[in-house]
């Protein structure tokens, strides 16, 4: 990081991030350890929100690519499509969000 510096804001912005992500499978694998949860059932509940991310991403992307839309306009279209894929991940996961309310005693036991 300390030699991006002399590079400019950009390579540092690049470094953090290359960083973050090289260090990313060591982090998963000390904080799974300590849950007793393993790789393959991590990545089976996160699949989803991970796939609606994208979607979202490459929707807005897609979106300001095309459209040139004021800056207060581009805030509004970023959360409307933010809320749209919390609806939607809410939604396509309801069953097991209601499984785990339903553990922590937060709903009734009836579904």
């Amino acid at each position: 990081l300390g030699v991006a510096v002399n590079f400019g804001l950009w390579w540092v912005v690049f470094a953090y991030a290359a960083a973050f992500l090289l260090y990313l499978p060591r982090s998963l694998t000390l904080t799974m350890r300590l849950i007793s949860c393993d790789l393959s059932s991590y990545v089976r509940v996160l699949w989803v929100t991970a796939a609606i991310a994208l979607i979202g991403y490459l929707a807005y992307g897609a979106l300001a690519w095309n459209i040139v839309l004021p800056d207060a306009l581009q805030i509004a279209v970023a959360v409307c499509i933010g809320l749209a894929m919390v609806a939607g991940i809410v939604l396509i996961r309801r069953r097991h969000l209601l499984g785990q309310a339903r553990i922590l005693g937060l709903t009734s036991a009836a579904p």
